[in-house]
């Protein structure tokens, strides 16, 4: 999933429980924006296994630009 998208959904997922007004979407991208600190503060990363082995797999740019687009978005 783009960044783009993982916004757009994080921003739709909470105007939806706010109520899907209009006049939510601030509060509901500043609950994105929360959430998203919350990832990056916790040092995102994953293992994976490739064909050297495992390695670990820092995600923490694919956050940061996610919050660049919740920022961005409407």
């Amino acid at each position: 999933m783009t960044a783009k998208d993982k916004a757009k959904e994080l921003v739709d997922k909470y105007k939806f429980y706010l109520g899907n007004e209009e006049e939510n979407i601030k509060e509901a991208k500043d609950l994105s924006l929360i959430a998203v600190d919350e990832i990056l503060n916790s040092n995102p990363s994953y293992d994976d296994y490739g064909g050297d082995g495992w390695k670990i797999i820092d995600n923490s740019d694919y956050w940061k630009e996610v919050k660049k687009e919740i920022n961005n978005k409407l």
